[in-house]
């Protein structure tokens, strides 16, 4: 890719050739099956998604049926204030996880 962004240097060097057979290997280690792969990951992100959507209608559910049932104890507020306190809650502990394998391929990086 950067000998077609500089393609003026590889010109004045003469490397044509060898810049084409390069690119041409580079392209026969690609997937083979880009359908297949582009299938999975979208496939992945839409399960993710799903889970998502479905956890959120899951707590509104039981929110609604809590203050269905319990109408003296918990009104929309109390229910809002859980269901955020709850998914920034969440969204916080899959950040720290997140920086935890970082903090590890660091530590493992500081060591060799």
């Amino acid at each position: 890719v950067e000998s077609l962004l500089n393609i003026r240097t590889v010109a004045s060097l003469t490397i044509e050739d060898e810049r084409i057979d390069s690119y041409q290997k580079a392209l026969l280690k690609e997937d083979p099956h880009p359908v297949r792969q582009t299938v999975i990951k979208g496939s992945t992100g839409g399960i993710s998604q799903f889970v998502q959507m479905w956890c959120m209608a899951l707590m509104f559910w039981f929110g609604g049926w809590l203050m269905f049932r319990f109408p003296e104890d918990y009104t929309f507020q109390d229910m809002l204030i859980s269901m955020f306190g709850l998914m920034f809650g969440l969204t916080g502990l899959g950040i720290a996880m997140a920086d935890l394998a970082d903090s590890e391929k660091a530590k493992a990086a500081a060591k060799r």
